[in-house]
């Protein structure tokens, strides 16, 4: 992988920028967000997160029932199609 190093920005060229936004009057205002919202948001995300780690990371019914489905011969799987989406995958990110 190569470094494109002309689309890095020099530090001194950033604190110009900050100094340039200030003397036009832009300011970072910092979203002041009330302290029960947080707690609330922290709360909710606490929760959501235990939920994950209590799930399996692989549906092992899913697994089975897709394996038994191939081995029947119900399932089909386009190897074309599915080698497209890898590609796509591992191109795009998607």
């Amino acid at each position: 992988m190569k470094i494109l190093t002309s689309l890095l920005i020099p530090v001194p060229a950033l604190q110009n920028h900050r100094k340039e936004s200030e003397s036009v009057g832009i300011s970072e205002k910092k979203a002041e967000i009330p302290q029960q919202q947080l707690h609330t948001t922290a709360k909710e995300l606490l929760t959501a997160r235990q939920q994950l780690q209590e799930e399996p990371e692989i549906d092992q019914q899913k697994v089975a029932a897709c394996k038994a489905e191939l081995q029947a011969g119900n399932l089909t799987v386009d190897t074309d199609e599915l080698a497209r989406a890898m590609m796509d995958f591992h191109r795009h990110g998607r």
